[in-house]
């Protein structure tokens, strides 16, 4: 689970004639396993929760950004990527 990369996604969807933003997340393993998150979450709180409940290390800082956390933290405009830090060899 340590060396599992985590991506936090902020994503629409349809729900009749309107449109809803909603978080979700997703978990990739070295060996190329996937697990996401079975629904979306409207807060991020809320992913982040779910997601720590599902092995995520990582938590929000008082300013609702990530802490370091022996993760490395890329931002990208629909999301945030956080990769585990390389400890060893």
């Amino acid at each position: 689970m340590p060396d599992r990369v985590w991506n936090f996604r902020f994503v629409s969807q349809s729900q009749g004639h309107r449109t809803v933003f909603a978080w979700r997340w997703e978990a990739r393993s070295p060996d190329g396993a996937v697990l996401q998150s079975t629904k979306a979450f409207t807060t991020l709180p809320d992913c982040v929760y779910d997601a720590q409940r599902r092995g995520f290390k990582g938590a929000l800082d008082g300013n609702g950004g990530f802490q370091q956390r022996g993760y490395r933290i890329e931002r990208y405009p629909d999301g945030v990527v956080l990769s585990p830090l390389k400890t060893g060899p």
